[in-house]
């Protein structure tokens, strides 16, 4: 926590760090802690703080204790966000004095580094435990990032980011849907046009069994904003068990052809459809139809 020749106080907090870590097994995370190898990359953790008096100041609820080698909060002073992280505080301080900057830099290249490079433990630390995780996905997830073939390591990984791990039927029938109408407008795709055949069925049952779903469908709109709207109005409440169980298989089953059959080619033409699909291919629900087709390949192998 420097004190600059202005007088500016400033303390360095790793609160999203912080926060990342305790969620890091989550699997919109674990790609983003595993990123993180050097300082750099550490510095889009770490939120800038100002110090200013505490009158001036709101609650300090959330604020990280600071480190043992840092210097003490002056009496009657606390915390206030700069609004920045770390990694952005050149293009912020363009109204700091040449000054002022020379010294946060001294800084940072002295007594912040050995704070730095702990930071930078806790996080390999972190990382360690993700590659020990024993459960699937996770294992998954960081066997994909080790191979350099993470999803979050391809340029229009943002376009297919879906935001959290969790779906539901909605979702599938929403990014199935959005699929169904994209795929058709694109040629490229005529090589497969047994996949989109396929497709196109299996969405003329939904409009038949629920014939209000085609309004609360836009291309262009995210998949989750879709099943949200779908699932605000109960769309599915009105299907019989049967029926809806039917749906929810034939929608894994659906999910599962057309990642056979597409892959990766799914993905920048339908990205957010394909961050849904993905999910769906890679859960417990979908291990079924891979094991079923695993035994049909045996199958054939024996009788061949």
């Amino acid at each position: 926590m420097p004190q600059l020749p202005s007088g500016r106080q400033i303390a360095l907090m790793p609160t999203p760090l912080d926060n990342l870590l305790k969620e890091g097994r989550h699997f919109g995370n674990i790609h983003k802690v595993l990123a993180i190898e050097n300082e750099d990359d550490l510095a889009r953790y770490v939120d800038v703080l100002y110090l200013a008096p505490e009158r001036e100041v709101g609650s300090q609820e959330g604020v990280l204790d600071l480190h043992a080698d840092s210097l003490p909060v002056p009496p009657q002073m606390a915390f206030v966000p700069a609004g920045y992280r770390l990694s952005e505080w050149e293009q912020h301080a363009v109204g700091w004095s040449e000054e002022d900057r020379a010294a946060f830099r001294d800084f940072l290249a002295g007594r912040c580094v050995p704070v730095l490079r702990e930071w930078l433990d806790t996080v390999r630390a972190g990382q360690a435990k993700l590659r020990e995780a024993d459960d699937p996905l996770t294992r998954l997830l960081v066997a994909w990032w080790d191979a350099e073939c993470h999803p979050a390591q391809d340029e229009d990984w943002d376009a297919s980011d879906v935001g959290f791990p969790e779906w539901d039927d909605y979702d599938m029938l929403g990014a199935l849907a959005q699929a169904c109408i994209r795929l058709s407008q694109y040629p490229k795709f005529s090589g497969q046009w047994q996949a989109a055949a396929r497709l196109q069925a299996f969405w003329n049952i939904c409009r038949q069994e629920l014939p209000q779903i085609d309004r609360m469908l836009e291309a262009t709109v995210p998949v989750r904003q879709c099943a949200s709207e779908m699932r605000r109005a109960g769309l599915l409440d009105a299907l019989a068990n049967d029926k809806r169980q039917w749906l929810h298989d034939q929608a894994v089953v659906e999910c599962v052809q057309l990642w056979n059959a597409l892959g990766e080619e799914l993905r920048p033409s339908t990205p957010q459809p394909y961050g849904i699909i993905e999910l769906v291919v890679v859960s417990p629900a979908a291990s079924p139809y891979f094991e079923m087709q695993s035994k049909g390949e045996r199958d054939a192998g024996r009788l061949s």
